[in-house]
This record gives structure tokens, C-alpha cells and sequence, in this order.
């Protein structure tokens, strides 16, 4: 049996009835599995609203992020091998700490970062949070190569 559902928030107007009684949480067992892709109510529309599916375009541009973020941090223990200082003190402990240390500090935070805009797909702020995020990564992708060819 195919399910329609009107565009509208009153539930009389329904020809079927939508099995979720409430929009979809956050985080829920449907997450990556349900059939959920889009709003189904006017008012969803309106403001944020969590679906199960994710945009396709946005996962890739979360996963090239997430390539660039892992990029960083392995130029970056190239180029202080090579005798370049980490500017972040914090970092730089981390550094000391041993490679798998800097390499959770320097991934974890993108990486948790990545998956909240991820989850938050359908709110104004995650796109233009994750194309930011993925534009500072270039840039500093870019300067670490450059540096391969100065120096």
C-alpha cells in the first residue's frame, strides 16, 4: 500500500496515516537505515527539521573534508620531522605525547564536528559550516604543499 501524505500540518487532510507520531529526533534508530529524505510537513520546511537519509552531495563534501583534515595531520608530522615547529602549543604537547596522541587531537574534534553538521543537514548553518570547514582544510592542504616545493 503506497502512503501519500499532503503537504500540510493538518493530520485530517491525511489520506494515510504517517507512521512517526513525532518528527524525527535527532539521533534515532533509523539514522543512516530509515527511508526518511525529506520534510514531509510545510512546516518542516520552514525551519530545521532531522531525516533519516543523508544528502548525498553533503556526505561527499563531509568526506573530503575528513580526506583533507587526515592530510593536515600527517604533513604536519612530516614537516616537524623535517624541523618545522607546531605553532599550537597544544598541539605541540600532543605531539610529544607520541603520534597517535596528535593524530586524535588533530582528528576527533573535525571528525565530531563533521558528524553534528552532518546530522544537522537541513538547518541554514550546516552547509555553510561545512563548506567553511572544507575551504579552511584546502587551504591549509595547500600550504603544506607548498611547503614541499620551497623547501
Amino acid at each position: 500500500m503506497e502512503h501519500k501524505f499532503l503537504t500540510s500540518d493538518n493530520n485530517s487532510q491525511r489520506i494515510a496515516q504517517d507512521r512517526r507520531g513525532q518528527p524525527t529526533p535527532m539521533l534515532s534508530r533509523y539514522l543512516f537505515c530509515g527511508s526518511r529524505s525529506q520534510y514531509r510537513r510545510v512546516s518542516e520546511a520552514k525551519c530545521g527539521y532531522y531525516i533519516d537519509q543523508p544528502d548525498k552531495s553533503l556526505l561527499q563534501l563531509i568526506i573530503t573534508t575528513g580526506i583533507l583534515c587526515f592530510m593536515d595531520a600527517v604533513f604536519s608530522i612530516y614537516h616537524i620531522h623535517q624541523g618545522a615547529l607546531e605553532v599550537n602549543p597544544v598541539a605541540a604537547v600532543w605531539f610529544k605525547l607520541g603520534y597517535g596522541y596528535f593524530l586524535g587531537f588533530k582528528l576527533l574534534p573535525t571528525a565530531a564536528g563533521l558528524f553534528f553538521l552532518l546530522l544537522h543537514q537541513n538547518f541554514r548553518f550546516a552547509w555553510k559550516g561545512t563548506v567553511g570547514i572544507m575551504v579552511f582544510y584546502t587551504v591549509v592542504v595547500g600550504y603544506h604543499l607548498s611547503l614541499f616545493f620551497w623547501y
